[in-house]
């Protein structure tokens, strides 16, 4: 082959892992990331029926060990099953403010998407978050509760995931 071409003079790659020992972490995560408004937009739907959270949590960590699992390329490791774990939180954490935000859509009338940009639900779920007792206790039992079966619904999925990356 002629030195000009490419294929001679390309140094060899180096393949270098990242500082965490994931080589795919980025990817994963960031493939990954797309769960929190899918899980979101699917507790939304589900709101009104009260027993989604265990079935939001089961697939949102399923579908988000999935896509970490597709976009870093290879297995799931020990540091990816942590990512998996906390985007799972973080949707829903963001999953639960959606429904309270719905239920304030309720109060104040109209369509949720009309109410997007406006403050008034918003300033509605703040008065009722400070001022009303009856309001606060029940927004603590639907915490409870969703934290109990949230956390019943990804639990196997995510022992599962951790069992995995054992000794990874």
């Amino acid at each position: 082959m002629p030195a000009w071409q490419p294929e001679v003079r390309a140094p060899a790659r180096v393949s270098s892992p990242s500082s965490t020992g994931d080589p795919g972490l980025a990817g994963g995560t960031l493939l990954a990331l797309g769960t929190v408004p899918l899980g979101v937009l699917a507790w939304a739907l589900l709101w009104n029926a009260h027993v989604i959270s265990s079935v939001v949590a089961f697939a949102v960590s399923l579908l988000a060990a999935q896509l970490y699992i597709i976009g870093s390329r290879h297995r799931v490791t020990r540091t990816g099953a942590w990512v998996v774990m906390a985007i799972t939180v973080l949707t829903m954490a963001l999953s639960f403010l959606a429904g309270m935000w719905l239920d304030m859509i309720d109060v104040v009338g109209g369509h949720p998407f009309a109410w997007i940009g406006s403050s008034g639900p918003w300033e509605e779920l703040s008065w009722n978050l400070s001022e009303n007792r009856e309001y606060q206790n029940e927004i603590i039992q639907n915490l409870w509760s969703s934290l109990l079966f949230g956390g019943l619904g990804c639990f196997f999925t995510l022992r599962r995931l951790f069992a995995a990356t054992k000794g990874r």
